[in-house]
């Protein structure tokens, strides 16, 4: 069988040793990240071990830390794959071009629906940015988590600005509405998340909750010349009881 290393027959260079064995690393660190994505996603990060991401991906715990100094570490590489999921969920409903209002509202549906699909990846994305695993991790892999983070809040930015520039949204600073509504959906997501069922919440539906808080967010911010939807939802009390 032919040498993978040579060429046209010829023997084999250090740098042809230098290459096989960057790929052979790269090929080593994917396998890994894999296998923390599983084992992450099915125990949750606080509960998975390095142990079991090494067994999971067939290889000796001490292998795992020849590539991440620390398990917050391994935890950043694989939450940047979370968020590619999220942005790819977000930019779908972005290339549907509809008005900026039906937009924003639908991306913070594909927000909740990321979040019921992939409850784990959703609390990987909380636990990414608390002070304790940005303390653990090297400087560039944060920097990198925070810009691609970002890239997710600038989305909802745009359709923000645009509804602003088209005269749907009331004139304001289209940054801080961006992060009124990114921060309050998010904000009943994880409480949802960190009750244990993401699909309810204090005896309501999750759903029904953020829809609710979407929509109020989104009527306090139209300008005045377009109508607000009067509600027809039931009456309940705080238990989430229908109180009809």
């Amino acid at each position: 069988m032919r040498n993978p290393l040579s060429a046209a027959g010829a023997d084999p260079t250090a740098s042809d040793f230098a290459s096989l064995k960057d790929e052979h690393r790269r090929q080593k660190r994917a396998l890994i990240e894999t296998a923390a994505a599983v084992v992450f996603a099915q125990k949750g990060f606080e509960n998975a071990t390095v142990a079991e991401v090494a067994e999971a991906a067939g290889i000796t715990p001490g292998t795992i830390y020849l590539y991440f100094g620390s398990r917050h570490e391994l935890l950043f590489a694989t939450v940047l794959h979370e968020i590619d999921d999220l942005e790819a969920r977000m930019r779908r409903v972005v290339e549907e071009a509809k008005p900026p209002a039906v937009t924003v509202q639908q991306m913070m549906d594909a927000y909740l629906e990321f979040c019921r699909e992939r409850p784990h990846g959703f609390q990987m994305l909380v636990a990414g940015v608390t002070r304790t695993a940005r303390a653990k991790t090297r400087s560039e892999l944060v920097a990198e988590y925070d810009r691609r983070a970002t890239g997710c809040l600038a989305l909802l930015h745009d359709q923000v600005a645009r509804g602003v520039e088209d005269g749907v949204f009331r004139a304001g600073d289209t940054w801080e509405l961006t992060h009124a509504i990114w921060g309050a959906c998010h904000g009943i997501l994880q409480l949802a998340v960190s009750g244990g069922d993401p699909n309810h919440f204090v005896g309501f539906e999750v759903k029904t909750l953020f829809d609710r808080t979407c929509k109020a967010l989104l009527e306090g911010i139209l300008a005045l010349s377009h109508p607000r939807t009067p509600s027809t939802s039931p009456a309940r009390d705080k238990t989430g009881q229908d109180k009809t």
